[in-house]
C-alpha cells in the first residue's frame, strides 16, 4: 500500500505548467489568427473587441498562478468559443462570397447566351437560399452591379462589372 500524496487536491487535478503555457499559446495563437477576418465579418469595431477579447484569453495564463485547472479551462472555454464564433463567421463570409461569385457568373452566362442581363434574379438557383435576403442586384446602362452584407447593412460589400469587388467602410 503506498502512503497518501501530501499535495493538495487541486494540485493533483491541475495541468502542468508546461501544458497550460501550450494551451494557451495554441488557443490565442489560433483566435489571434483569425482575428483579421474579423473586419470583413463583423467591421472595424468588432475587430477591436476581439483583439481585447483574444488579449483577455492570453491574460488568463495568468491566473494560473493561483489556480491553474480554473485557468486551463476560461481559457479553453473562452478561447474555444472566440474560435468558434470567428470560424463560424468566416464560414458564412466565404459562403455569401460563393454565392456572389455564382451570380456573376449566372449573369454572364445569360448574358453571352440570350444577349442581355436578366432583369432579376428569379432565374437563379442560389446555393444557399438563406442568403437570398442579404443580396441585392441591379444594372445600370447595362452594367452589373450585387450589393451584399453578412451581419451588418452598415459593413457592406459590392462587385461592380466595370471596378469589380468592394467593401464599406474602406
Amino acid at each position: 500500500m503506498q502512503p497518501p500524496d501530501p499535495r493538495p487536491r487541486e494540485e493533483k487535478a491541475a495541468p502542468s505548467w508546461p501544458l497550460l503555457i501550450a494551451l494557451s499559446a495554441v488557443i490565442t495563437g489560433t483566435a489571434a489568427l483569425m482575428e483579421y477576418n474579423t473586419v470583413y465579418t463583423q467591421g472595424e469595431v468588432m475587430q477591436l473587441f476581439y483583439r481585447v477579447a483574444v488579449a483577455g484569453v492570453s491574460a488568463l495564463l495568468l491566473m494560473g498562478l493561483a489556480n491553474r485547472a480554473m485557468a486551463a479551462w476560461l481559457t479553453l472555454l473562452c478561447g474555444g468559443s472566440l474560435i468558434l464564433w470567428q470560424a463560424n463567421q468566416s464560414r458564412r463570409w466565404a459562403m455569401l462570397h460563393e454565392e456572389v461569385t455564382a451570380i456573376v457568373a449566372h449573369v454572364n452566362a445569360m448574358k453571352s447566351t440570350k444577349g442581355q442581363m436578366p432583369p432579376d434574379l428569379s432565374a437563379y438557383n442560389f446555393r444557399h437560399p438563406e442568403l437570398q435576403k442579404q443580396i441585392s442586384y441591379s444594372f445600370n446602362k447595362g452594367k452589373l452591379f450585387l450589393s451584399y452584407y453578412l451581419n451588418d447593412r452598415g459593413i457592406s460589400y459590392w462587385y461592380h462589372e466595370d471596378s469589380g469587388f468592394g467593401y464599406y467602410p474602406d
